[in-house]
């Protein structure tokens, strides 16, 4: 095997690809050396490498293709860095320094989807975080921003929808007949 191993990196197997594939806490994933058997029933061997990881999908992730008895299956590196190092305990992983390409062991956490979406909101990478104007051009300031459960909400927006919800209340009473 031709890998070279940086200091203190650690390596484990992956889960269900134990014997053929290894990640390491640094975010590395190798193949190893070993024996396969071809489609004529032939065996030979394969020598291990480190694998090149790809830019996977909608949400940019890292991820590698692992193959086993004739199938590929991508998967996301930073969830095999967690799984293999650290127990499941929360549905998703979350990069603590918002850079989805470092998927260090030592950046990555267990967390949940609203976790996920606070760290992106601290990190400035949620798409509607760096919206400096509502909908309907007001600035978002502290004093015209009020914070909600969805995220926030323009004060100057509010104010001008109840004051509009006033008036159709106070048009329907005039419209009533005594």
């Amino acid at each position: 095997m031709t890998v070279i191993e940086l200091p203190g990196e650690r390596w484990l197997p992956v889960a269900g690809y134990e014997g053929i594939y290894e990640v390491s806490d640094l975010g590395r994933v190798r193949s190893l050396d070993r024996y396969v058997v071809n489609n004529l029933g032939r065996r030979y061997r394969v020598g291990g490498r480190l694998m090149k990881p790809n830019v996977s999908n909608q949400y940019s992730y890292l991820s590698i293709g692992l193959n086993r008895d004739g199938r590929e299956v991508r998967k996301n590196i930073h969830r095999l860095v967690m799984e293999a190092f650290a127990p499941r305990d929360l549905p998703v992983v979350r990069h603590l320094n918002g850079d989805k390409n470092d998927n260090r062991l030592i950046n990555l956490a267990w967390g949940t989807q609203s976790d996920n979406i606070i760290d992106s909101v601290r990190h400035g990478t949620h798409h509607n975080g760096c919206k400096t104007h509502c909908k309907n051009g007001h600035k978002f300031t502290p004093e015209n921003t009020r914070a909600t459960k969805d995220g926030r909400a323009c004060k100057r927006c509010e104010l001008e929808k109840n004051r509009r919800a006033a008036r159709r209340r106070a048009e329907r009473k005039v419209a009533i007949p005594a």
